[in-house]
């Protein structure tokens, strides 16, 4: 972005596409201007044009074809691109394996080269924070690893199983990132968490979640 001499709140996709021509010609690498203004689409909050002869920026939604005389700008959205990150990071692991969170998260910035500020917040519902106690017993070791609910099944009762055999006990700001899709509402997913799952609060007040099922 910098290198460009523009800022990730205002993105001139004209611009962009001319150099990004102009560095590798399109009949070369095969990237053309609809797939360039897909991903600064996908990855802004806004965009927005100026026209010739109007200086007022026009926001607009619905898309229109590409004029080289139109100037759009796009405003790159924090969150969407930490995410993207983020999860590309922790997919990169072999399935079944972690990474120590201090690991993970020096990665996650150093891919974001300074021009965002990470947060685990970003993740919810696409990974799982564990803590492990280390060999001298003194030390809680926090792990990181790639669990989307994407891969979730899509049945209530099916989808509370496959998370109690992941984490026998969950805490309430754990498990809700996996469930809010099935649900219009937060009323709504704690009644669904009420019929499915065993809650028991903490000293803290902390609630922690575990099946109805016994084995």
């Amino acid at each position: 972005m910098n290198v460009l001499d523009m800022s990730a709140d205002a993105i001139d996709g004209n611009t962009l596409c001319k150099m990004i021509e102009e560095d590798a010609p399109e009949r070369e690498s095969g990237i053309e201007t609809w797939m360039v203004e897909h991903c600064l689409t996908s990855f802004s909050d806004e965009e927005q044009t100026t026209v010739p002869g109007k200086s007022m920026q026009i926001a607009f939604t619905t898309r229109t074809a590409f004029d080289p005389r139109v100037c759009r700008y796009y405003r790159f959205s924090a969150q969407k691109l930490c995410t993207f990150m983020g999860v590309h990071l922790l997919s990169t692991m072999e399935r079944g394996n972690r990474w120590k969170l201090e690991d993970f998260m020096y990665a996650w910035e150093k891919s974001l080269h300074g021009h965002f500020r990470t947060d685990l917040a970003f993740l919810a519902g696409e990974c799982i924070v564990e803590a492990d106690r280390a060999p001298d017993r003194n030390l809680i070791l926090r792990y990181i690893r790639y669990f989307s609910k994407s891969h979730l099944p899509n049945d209530p009762a099916t989808r509370f199983t496959a998370l109690f055999e992941i984490k026998s006990k969950w805490e309430s700001q754990e498990i809700r990132p996996f469930l809010r899709d099935l649900v219009l509402d937060e009323k709504k997913l704690d009644v669904l968490l009420l019929k499915h799952a065993r809650s028991v609060k903490q000293p803290g007040g902390e609630v922690l979640y575990s099946s109805r099922i016994i084995k």
